[in-house]
């Protein structure tokens, strides 16, 4: 009788040891279960991300292809500014040309005036020069 007493009471432990295992197992499962979520989780929110960097990728090409138009027409601007330039260097230098031939009998005046001699008569006294 004492043997089988003795397996009652093994059978009684190896009883608790499988139900501790199992309750071990089940809160193991259950982690498990909330680690998948919180990946699940985090995988959603990178796509997400990523979704929200190629439309970003996408703002940047449109803002740098604007860029590259404004570019050019600047490129344009400067291009017509240089022909008007260099329409307007041969005005600029008959204007200076006009200029100094008509400043020619203007500094023939003013020699001419310097050498002029100015009498002035005071009275009583006679010319002077």
């Amino acid at each position: 009788m004492q043997v089988q007493y003795f397996i009652v009471q093994a059978q009684a432990v190896l009883m608790q040891g499988l139900t501790a295992t199992v309750q071990v197992l089940t809160v193991t499962v259950q982690e498990l279960t909330v680690m998948t979520q919180v990946l699940t989780v985090t995988v959603q929110e990178l796509t997400v991300t990523v979704q929200e960097l190629t439309v970003m990728m996408q703002e940047l090409v449109v803002i740098v292809q604007a860029l590259v138009v404004l570019l050019q027409e600047l490129t344009v601007t400067v291009q017509e500014l240089t022909v008007i330039v260099q329409g307007l260097t041969v005005p600029v230098q008959v204007l200076i040309v006009l200029v100094q031939v008509l400043t020619v009998p203007v500094q023939d005046d003013i020699v001419k005036r310097q050498q002029r001699t100015f009498y002035c008569v005071l009275p009583h006294k006679g010319y002077i020069q």
